[in-house]
């Protein structure tokens, strides 16, 4: 099951399984129609493991609990929360989808409630509670750093963690994708992972060229070294004794000169250029199949020859039809 972050459930251990169970069990109690980072903090605190040797340790677990349910008192929903995803705020999505980036930060393999613990105080979705009971956030962080990894038992994690370079007091969580900067879960974008100063910013243009264009361009030069290769053969055919002049020899280099300019205007991506050779490289597709399948006794060479420019003209129709699509003329 998937939720909006993309976060899956198969990605948590038992224990913050039980604690995200017991979140939406505690939602029905206060008669709330939602699933927020509270009722995960409170089946956190039902759910237990955190307080018996866990990161929690030490906290009084009721005096937590009042916190919480203070800062959230019943509601007045007659009906339970919805199935699955369907209850969870965004702010609820948040909390899992943080906690699996605090996993992979640490070097864990699945998802424990230490993770939802850390997301839940760095980002102040606690509502100041786990603080006001004594497990603040760099308390819990130390306490992450120095416990085996959940899924790699006996190893240990890095310690060597790097500042937010715009919040020195955090810790980086991340590389921001487009200027390299460490920056820490805050100031990052959980869809493409960009720091908050990148995303104020324009969207990099795309990219002018790719490699349907290049296939395009390179089918392009050769339909056109191919043809002045046949106008070649063509030549010197007709200067053997006896042969009379051949039409292929005049049609041929004109076409294969044409592709060449055809192969500059895909360069440069201009209108002409892609409707060119479009148009070029599938009526010489056609004129090739026409050729192959309606000359009867055709010499194994011809054979070949026709069945190389089929191909050669049939894939650059194919690229450049592919390259419109994905580059468009300017």
């Amino acid at each position: 099951m998937r939720n909006q972050e993309g976060f899956t459930l198969d990605r948590l251990t038992s224990e913050a399984a039980d604690a995200v169970s017991r979140a939406r069990l505690a939602a029905q109690r206060l008669r709330h129609a939602y699933v927020g980072p509270h009722h995960v903090l409170l089946g956190i605190i039902e759910e237990g493991s955190a307080f018996s040797g866990g990161v929690l340790a030490g906290v009084d677990r009721d005096r937590l609990r009042r916190a919480v349910e203070a800062a959230h008192p019943p509601g007045n929903a007659a009906a339970p929360p919805p199935p699955d995803w369907e209850a969870f705020t965004r702010d609820g999505f948040r909390v899992l989808s943080l906690g699996g980036k605090d996993a992979e930060f640490y070097g864990d393999q699945r998802v424990g409630v230490e993770h939802l613990l850390l997301a839940l105080s760095e980002h102040g979705m606690d509502d100041g509670a786990l603080e006001s009971a004594g497990a603040t956030f760099d308390a819990l962080r130390d306490r992450v750093v120095r416990r085996p990894r959940v899924g790699a038992p006996g190893a240990q994690p890095e310690t060597n963690f790097r500042p937010c370079v715009r919040h020195p007091d955090q810790y980086a969580r991340f590389s921001c994708t487009r200027c390299g900067d460490f920056a820490c879960a805050r100031c990052m974008d959980l869809a493409g992972e960009l720091c908050a100063a990148c995303r104020s910013l324009p969207p990099p243009p795309p990219p002018s060229r790719g490699i349907a264009l290049y296939l395009a361009i390179f089918f392009a030069l050769l339909s056109g070294l191919f043809l002045l290769g046949l106008s070649l053969l063509a030549y010197g055919l007709s200067r053997a004794p006896g042969a009379g002049t051949t039409g292929l020899l005049g049609w041929n280099s004109i076409i294969g000169c044409i592709y060449f300019w055809i192969a500059f205007g895909l360069w440069r991506r201009t209108r002409k250029g892609y409707s060119w050779s479009i148009g070029t490289q599938g009526l010489n597709a056609l004129l090739a199949a026409f050729r192959l399948f309606t000359t009867p006794g055709n010499s194994t060479v011809v054979t070949a020859i026709i069945g190389f420019q089929l191909a050669v003209h049939a894939l650059g129709w194919i690229a450049t039809r592919a390259a419109k699509h994905e580059f468009p003329p300017h």
